[in-house]
């Protein structure tokens, strides 16, 4: 359940945006998912779409391979990353209505 899936994005052949992926697994659905764990684009070259691209790329992926989400990660203070992703139709993890809003924790093993 360690898959992985990613694409490069070009400008004049040269590689400028990155998104790597990896299957996952929904216990509430039953089904694998993505998860997208890293996207990134030149700074030169932000502002283009290329982000936007990626993002689309990966989501048609998805469907075609009946995932049943896509999910990933954002610093609460990169609000440029957030209008990104709120723009793609991705918002905050919530369960259910009254129990709050999802938070990520980790506990380091080393």
């Amino acid at each position: 359940m360690s898959d992985y899936t990613g694409w490069l994005a070009y400008w004049q052949n040269q590689a400028v945006g990155l998104l790597n992926a990896f299957e996952g697994f929904s216990t509430f659905y039953a089904k694998p998912l993505l998860n997208i764990h890293d996207l990134t684009v030149q700074p030169e070259h932000r502002g283009k779409g290329i982000a936007k691209a990626l993002m689309q790329t990966a989501e048609q992926y998805a469907v075609k391979h009946h995932y049943c989400k896509l999910t990933l990660e954002v610093l609460d203070e990169n609000q440029v990353a957030k209008k990104l992703y709120q723009s793609s139709g991705f918002k905050a993890y919530q369960l259910a209505e009254n129990a709050g809003v999802a938070e990520f924790w980790e506990k380091p093993l080393s």
